[in-house]
């Protein structure tokens, strides 16, 4: 409720959102920091100047990594803590003071949290915490890239100590966004992404740096990473999306984080030609014949083809679909259907049939994964507008032509033999490692 309550404020003032995820936690923090300084400075009885945004960052970043490693769990400090790290932290490098003088700054800065803060409050009796983990997590990544300015093994230090901590993954994540996007020193961000790329894991977590190092270049993109360490990560995801020694688990998620990335295989289009001829089709190894030769894609349709047809307009150009297609479409099919398909259409109202039913599903929506959620309509829709793509004919396989191009032509139970053999196969068998 927070977070969104900031974000209708942020658009009630006609801003316009950032897409990327350190981008929004910065307005984010901006306006609480805004709002904190606005009420300190309009008590004439304080007496004394607000902090502007960026002079508060440079205070609530390194607090908030103090924090995250001191107190992970509960996210507190008690107020002679804080007090005495804000003491530390006004003597140090950045501020420079003599003891007395860093003394009173830190008891100015925690009478002013206790009076005005909705960011950095009192919670209960002396303890004090970030309004939210989300701001602790995110401050924290500024303190993090902050500790790196002078010496980025600071940086690489503190992150290597809690590489595989699930509670620091989002703090590691949104540091690369700030150094990458907030400061805009991709060269910087590139350099920290890389390090993490080279990190030592325990064999229980093999591969996990590189699908960290991933999930880097998901977050900031090139842009934010620069070319050179973004090339680097897509290679190390290509690489162990291919390692048939690496986890199981850890090639599937390289190979989604690679597709996350923007990386396509060369060979996505391709169609293999399966020749005219006897084959022995079913459980009772029948003879049949495909009497004409025909072409079958070499993968399954994925969303990323899918979305070529969705954004060229397919769902809205009556020319793809057939007649009973074009009425399931537009909403006049419902009162023909019955039974199971009656119950399925409740599920898909009008206007949710304008693209596949679980697009939006992050367990199903992978880019080189295979689209699903989409009815038989659907897929003659795709298959036309395709076909004007290609100038030929397409359509769904037959059930013998499916099989032809599965399983050969002697009727075998696999496509590699008639023994189940779970690492030739992606399924849940494989990536759960059981028989």
């Amino acid at each position: 409720p927070l977070l969104l309550t900031i974000l209708a404020l942020i658009k009630r003032q006609g801003v316009e959102l950032p897409k990327s995820r350190i981008k929004l936690y910065d307005r984010y923090l901006e306006t609480l920091i805004d709002a904190w300084n606005r009420a300190s400075a309009l008590d004439k009885s304080a007496g004394r100047e607000s902090l502007d945004y960026e002079a508060t960052l440079e205070v609530l970043g390194p607090l908030a990594l103090r924090i995250r490693e001191e107190n992970p769990t509960a996210g507190l400090l008690s107020a002679r803590q804080l007090q005495d790290w804000l003491a530390e932290y006004y003597t140090g490098e950045q501020w420079g003071l003599k003891q007395g003088p860093a003394r009173e700054k830190a008891r100015e800065f925690l009478e002013n949290v206790r009076k005005y803060s909705n960011l950095l409050i009192e919670r209960g009796e002396g303890q004090f915490g970030f309004i939210h983990l989300t701001f602790e997590e995110a401050l924290a990544a500024y303190g993090l890239v902050s500790a790196g300015q002078i010496d980025r093994s600071k940086t690489f230090a503190t992150i290597q100590g809690h590489l595989t901590d699930p509670a620091w993954r989002e703090t590691i994540l949104l540091s690369v966004g700030v150094a990458g996007l907030i400061n805009r020193q991709p060269l910087a961000a590139g350099e920290i992404a890389r390090a993490i790329l080279g990190m030592k894991c325990a064999e229980e977590h093999t591969g996990y740096n590189i699908l960290l190092a991933g999930a880097c270049l998901e977050d900031v993109g090139e842009s934010g990473l620069g070319r050179t360490a973004s090339a680097e990560i897509q290679s190390a995801l290509m690489d162990a999306m291919y390692n048939r020694f690496l986890p199981p688990v850890v090639q599937r998620d390289a190979g989604f984080s690679l597709a996350r990335t923007g990386w396509i295989l060369n060979d996505l289009d391709a169609w293999i030609e399966i020749p005219a001829g006897e084959f022995l089709y079913g459980d009772e190894k029948k003879k049949e014949k495909i009497e004409t030769p025909f072409a079958i894609q070499k993968y399954p349709v994925t969303n990323l083809q899918f979305k070529r047809f969705i954004d060229n307009g397919g769902y809205d150009k009556q020319e793809f679909w057939s007649a009973d297609g074009w009425v399931w479409r537009t909403g006049t099919y419902d009162t023909k259907a019955t039974g199971i398909t009656k119950e399925q259409l409740s599920r898909r109202p009008v206007e949710k049939r304008h693209e596949p039913y679980y697009w939006h599903d992050l367990k199903w929506n992978n880019p080189l994964a295979p689209v699903v959620g989409v009815t038989c309509f659907e897929a003659e829709a795709y298959g036309n507008w395709l076909a004007k793509q290609l100038g030929r004919p397409v359509r769904l396989p037959t059930e013998q032509e499916w099989e032809r191009a599965a399983c050969g032509i002697k009727g075998r139970e696999y496509a590699w033999g008639d023994e189940f053999d779970r690492d030739k196969v992606n399924c849940a068998a494989f990536w759960e490692q059981k028989d």
